[in-house]
């Protein structure tokens, strides 16, 4: 026991650079949660793109009765799309925010990009 713990503690104080290598997700599926609370914390999806001229689809699926968040647009090299899911029309974050619908179910959205 002691001989694989002095191992581990001598790979890892050893290692002087770790390599990693990756590319950035070009699709994925995500689901944001409303709010637990009345705090006023606002819940958002934030887009980021790590190349210039990057071109990003969101899509808000319509399985909540709603796509009022469905955005597309272009980002430069460190930029950042924010969506806040209590804009655009229906309030998905808050109970009775959205002019008399009851909304507090969150987004599902699809996110594509080049």
């Amino acid at each position: 026991m002691k001989k694989n713990l002095f191992i581990l503690l001598f790979l890892i104080l050893g290692a002087s650079k770790v390599f990693a290598t990756g590319e950035p997700s070009t699709y994925f599926q995500i689901y944001v949660a409303p709010n637990n609370d009345a705090v006023k914390r606002d819940v958002c999806l934030i887009v980021t793109a790590i190349y210039d001229d990057t071109l990003f689809e969101i899509i808000d699926d319509d399985a909540d009765g709603d796509t009022d968040d469905s955005k597309t647009g272009i980002l430069k090299a460190g930029q950042s799309y924010i969506l806040y899911i209590k804009d655009n029309g229906i309030n998905d974050d808050a109970r009775y925010a959205s002019g008399g619908v009851l909304k507090w179910d969150g987004d599902y959205f699809i996110v594509k990009s080049n």
